[in-house]
């Protein structure tokens, strides 16, 4: 439907990036109970790109520390932030929500189509549904979002593809691990990757000072946070996937209105600096491996106390008996008890026999 004329000539381009991308995501692997990635064969822990940007360039943020009602000084007025609308209405909770939900509908969408070829326009509201659908597929379609449909929209209106949704990647030298949310191509079969952000309006240019250096220069807001996790999640795509060069990232905000920009120039300029900082500051393989055995053995601890079968159920070790009177604390109170209680009986056996 949607690039149709030139599907031919870019799908011959992009037809080994799948490919390439099933094989890498046994290189870079997401650690669910740990809320972190991985890479089993260098046997070393990677820390997510958000938690990481937070603790190292924007430390003092703080959601009800921003100035609300204030608009971030280098952030211009016609910005598109503004022009989108949110459907969280500014409550940090309902939005973090809504954006797990269009995240996991966007990425079961993009999924069946590259499995079954279903063109993604055929998931709006005003397109007709196929009788041979399974019921998986139509019940999706019926609970879709108005904020995924709103996105869908807007990929159809630019004539964007899929090309892969939850692309696992991550740099051994920074240890930084991630996920991007679409990897898609435009028309000329450029790759392009797509991060999905829910709401807007004014509560994401609101600031709370400044960032750290190498972006000291940036105020603390979370329209900028935004650009520093998608430039850091590029900088592991491209380390991940030296092959295929990435055309433009894009940032995609998704309210009642869908609209897109891509990443600030003043913040990939910075590559570099954020590149060698992060490297500085990496997780050592002390720590890597502290953190793996942790895991090991906390597997090793839920495995025994499920009783799985083949392994020996968890033992439960008794304390040795402490002797009559002679400890400290407990004992000598158990001690004394017990020695009470004997004098009780004693005491009763003698007067029964006279």
């Amino acid at each position: 439907m949607a690039g149709s004329s030139s599907s031919s000539s870019s799908t011959t381009a992009l037809a080994p990036v799948p490919t390439l991308i099933r094989e890498a995501n046994h290189l870079v692997q997401f650690r669910p109970g740990f809320q972190s990635f991985s890479m089993p064969q260098l046997g070393t822990t990677l820390k997510g790109v958000r938690p990481a940007a937070k603790s190292i360039l924007y430390p003092r943020f703080k959601w009800e520390a921003r100035r609300e009602g204030r608009r971030a000084a280098d952030v211009a007025p016609n910005s598109l932030p503004l022009r989108v609308s949110s459907k969280a209405g500014g409550n940090k909770a309902i939005g973090t929500r809504l954006g797990l939900k269009v995240d996991r509908q966007l990425s079961q969408i993009c999924k069946i189509n590259l499995e079954h070829r279903v063109d993604y326009t055929c998931w709006l509201k005003d397109a007709s549904t196929p009788r041979r659908w399974p019921k998986d597929w139509k019940a999706l379609k019926k609970n879709l979002s108005t904020v995924t449909a709103q996105v869908l929209k807007l990929f159809q209106r630019q004539k964007w593809r899929f090309v892969g949704q939850q692309v696992t990647c991550g740099s051994y030298n920074t240890r930084l691990g991630t996920a991007v949310d679409l990897v898609m191509c435009d028309t000329q079969g450029r790759l392009l990757l797509i991060e999905v952000k829910t709401g807007g309006g004014q509560s994401l240019v609101e600031p709370c000072g400044y960032m750290q250096e190498p972006l000291d220069h940036l105020s603390d807001c979370i329209y900028h946070q935004y650009h520093v996790q998608m430039a850091l999640t590029r900088m592991c795509f491209e380390t991940t996937y030296p092959k295929h060069k990435v055309h433009q990232s894009y940032l995609v905000l998704a309210g009642d209105v869908a609209s897109f920009e891509p990443l600030l120039p003043k913040v990939w300029n910075q590559r570099q600096k954020l590149y060698g900082l992060f490297q500085e500051k990496r997780v050592t393989p002390a720590t890597a491996r502290k953190h793996q055995k942790r895991a090991q053995l906390s597997r090793a601890l839920q495995a025994l106390s499920s009783h799985t079968p083949g392994m020996a159920p968890r033992k439960k070790v008794l304390a040795p008996p402490s002797a009559k009177g002679k400890g400290k604390g407990k004992g000598k109170a158990r001690g004394k008890a017990k020695a009470k209680k004997a004098a009780v009986k004693g005491t009763t056996l003698k007067h029964k026999r006279q």
